[in-house]
Formats: C-alpha cells, structure tokens, sequence
C-alpha cells in the first residue's frame, strides 16, 4: 500500500513487528500477557476460562488474516497473533 508521499506502507504486523504466522504453525497461548491487560477482568467468561484450561497445550494456527488466527483443534475463538507463542516442533513433547 502506498502513502499520501508515495511510500510504502507495511502491514499492521510488519508496523508492529508482530510475528507473522503461517497455516500450521505450533503455537501456545502467552497467557501472562493477556492476564496483564487491564480489560482483562472485562473479557468473556468462556474465553478466560479457555486461556486458563489451555495454557500449556500447543495448538495449530488457521490464519483468518495476517493478525487473526484461530486453532484447527479447537475454532471457538480468535486470537490476535501478538498473544501467541511459536512452539518449535522439538520442544512439543509426547506428540
């Protein structure tokens, strides 16, 4: 995309340096950052207690966009990419 002085404009990931995930990708969820945000205690009861029940279960990205994921095992919700962690497949025990 192109500005008003004819500059590129990167994405919101690359503006943010946000990781950039790709169908497939092993993820966890950074529980701890989304239980820092102060709207925390404001969010839906079955996300939070999504979060909490899963904080060390490693899941598999399905983009919806380049900010926005969810998860192939379980699609009830969306995650921003910046809640997650990449998993690295040597570190995904018992699988």
């Amino acid at each position: 995309m192109k500005t008003k002085n004819n500059q590129t404009k990167g994405t919101a990931a690359d503006n943010m340096k946000l990781p950039i995930f790709r169908n497939g990708d092993r993820v966890r969820i950074d529980v701890a950052k989304i239980k820092k945000r102060k709207l925390y205690t404001s969010l839906a009861d079955p996300y939070k207690n999504f979060v909490d029940q899963n904080k060390d279960t490693v899941f598999t990205i399905q983009r919806i966009s380049d900010t926005i994921v969810t998860f192939r095992e379980n699609s009830a919700f969306l995650f921003w990419v910046g809640d997650l962690i990449k998993v690295k497949d040597e570190d995904i025990k018992g699988e």
